[in-house]
């Protein structure tokens, strides 16, 4: 039997997107091959074992590090000759894992880009660099995919062996069946000219992935350039089900919970901004905290109102009477602190203040099926 390479990724998703050609390669060499990834599990058929990581976004959660005493456990007993690392959460810990083994692998750390450039904050970029820096003795190879990330593994010492190459590689074979009008069908449908050359960026829609950048780069290329964004918009997925959620809250519990889930949900939208880079304040993060003061607002307006507005001059109750509005003052509070202090803190706080304000929204629906029966 040949030797044995360990995979590791911080989901199935990235090993599945990106990888399988490297692991069939690999295996056609004879090669036995593992994957050790976190995330929604996903088969992988080309691997010859694969393991499941519990590892979470919060850098210092304990189970990112019981997924680092798994694969070092591993490492020791499977006795793998490469590891190879892939997406910063999972690089971090593959190589904490193998750090001081007696016979570990060689470790090969494949750089999807630094999360620390030359406008991180000085906290920030010290934390992420020294988690670099820390790790580097083990760190035999590390491969970048663009300029910046060479010259910062080259200069701060990154590995012990650093070089660049063009990407991980794409499969074009997926296009060679298409057929000749489709081409034109599709320019057409979008309005692209036929002698137009188009740039395509398929990436979720946030900060991180520097849409933004592209968009300005844009206008210094030759008018003839058209850029297509496919944006993978991983927060509508949220949003429906949040809409449908606060539509169910409406029909069971009428407007005076539904004012304060309004106000929740807004909240865990907060969160997913700053969980995704929408940081320090901007449009998005200060929209937000807007619209969860225009809640309290609504609420102050209705309670001077008795729970009722005027329309046309008819009066339409909205809240009954007795409804308690320190419950949304107290939601909007908590959510506009929660927000704020997540804006400021950065992406690990904002981890854990989601939790904190799903469990305040569970509390609030206790309460008010309580109150209902």
């Amino acid at each position: 039997m040949g030797e044995k390479v360990l995979f590791t990724a911080s989901t199935y998703s990235h090993i599945v997107n990106f990888h399988l050609p490297y692991l069939e390669k690999f295996r056609a060499e004879g090669w036995t091959v593992h994957v050790a990834c976190g995330g929604a599990p996903m088969a992988i058929p080309q691997a010859d074992e694969v393991v499941h990581l519990p590892l979470e976004k919060a850098v210092w959660s304990p189970r990112n590090f019981r997924a680092a005493g798994m694969l070092r456990e591993r490492m020791g007993r499977e006795g793998y000759a490469l590891a190879v690392a892939h997406t910063s959460l999972a690089a971090f810990f593959t190589r904490l894992a193998a750090q001081g083994l007696a016979e570990r692998p060689a470790v090969a750390n494949m750089v999807h880009g630094y999360l620390f450039d030359g406008e991180t904050g000085w906290v920030k970029r010290q934390a992420l660099l020294g988690a670099e820096r820390w790790t580097a003795g083990c760190t035999d190879l590390v491969l970048t995919m663009n300029g910046w990330d060479y010259e910062a593994a080259k200069r701060y010492g990154l590995g012990r062996k650093v070089v660049r190459v063009p990407g991980v590689g794409v499969d074009f074979t997926r296009f060679d069946g298409v057929p000749p009008g489709q081409r034109g069908a599709l320019r057409k449908k979008w309005g692209v000219r036929e002698d137009a050359f188009v740039l395509i960026y398929a990436a979720e829609f946030s900060r991180r992935k520097s849409q933004e950048v592209i968009i300005r780069a844009l206008a210094g290329l030759p008018e003839g350039v058209v850029l297509v964004l496919v944006l993978v918009p991983a927060l509508l997925f949220v949003l429906v089900a949040g809409w449908a959620a606060l539509a169910l809250i409406f029909y069971l519990y009428q407007t005076e919970m539904f004012l304060a889930a309004v106000a929740g949900g807004l909240g865990i939208v907060g969160m997913w901004f700053a969980r995704n880079g929408y940081t320090p304040l901007n449009f998005y993060s200060g929209a937000t905290l807007i619209a969860i003061v225009l809640v309290a607002v609504i609420a102050f307006l209705l309670a001077k109102g008795e729970g009722s507005v005027q329309v046309a001059g008819h009066k339409l109750e909205i809240l009954p009477q007795d409804a308690k509005y320190v419950l949304i003052y107290a939601t909007c509070a908590i959510n506009f602190a929660a927000v704020g202090i997540a804006i400021a803190a950065g992406v690990v706080v904002a981890y854990y203040l989601t939790y904190a304000l799903l469990a305040w929204l569970f509390a609030l629906l206790v309460y008010y099926t309580v109150k209902m029966m």
